[in-house]
């Protein structure tokens, strides 16, 4: 199981730690040197998510004369991409203030957490990124099972 997991972590994160990191800036660097690919990750799933969305309003704008998921103004969905692109590197950022704090309380027991930590926050990231694009589509959805069940 373990070779499976560090065939995980070196797929997603590049590299795993050949010891554990004890002083600070040790953390800090494994971190911010995996922030940029975090973020391309984070941002390219951002991509996918939105550009699905702009597709599904396209088809509700087409059947509907509403185009479902986008808001009014469309330069607030701007606003929210910046929101959510901060709040995702500040929550990135308490991943290795979290590891610096788990090292310090239980040492040799914090074993591989900052690899299970980025791990787990990238797959979270992700699956958080996806959620807007699938309730777009879920009310897509229902808006179409609706209007099949109220025409007949």
């Amino acid at each position: 199981m373990e070779a499976q997991w560090r065939w995980a972590v070196a797929t997603i994160t590049g590299a795993i730690r050949p010891s554990a990191s004890e002083s600070f800036w040790e953390i800090f660097c494994w971190w911010e040197l995996r922030r940029l690919p975090y973020n391309l990750i984070v941002g390219s799933v951002g991509v996918l998510s939105s550009g699905v969305i702009l597709v599904l309003a396209a088809i509700a704008s087409q059947i509907f004369n509403e185009p479902l998921g986008l808001p009014d103004p469309p330069i607030v969905a701007v606003f929210g991409v910046i929101a959510y692109g901060i709040a995702a590197n500040v929550c990135y950022t308490g991943g290795w203030f979290t590891e610096w704090v788990v090292r310090k309380v239980w040492r040799e027991r914090a074993g591989a957490f900052g690899e299970i930590s980025l791990v787990l926050g990238v797959v979270f990231s992700v699956l958080l990124t996806l959620v807007p694009a699938g309730l777009v589509l879920l009310a897509l959805v229902l808006r179409l099972l609706h209007a099949w069940w109220t025409r007949g």
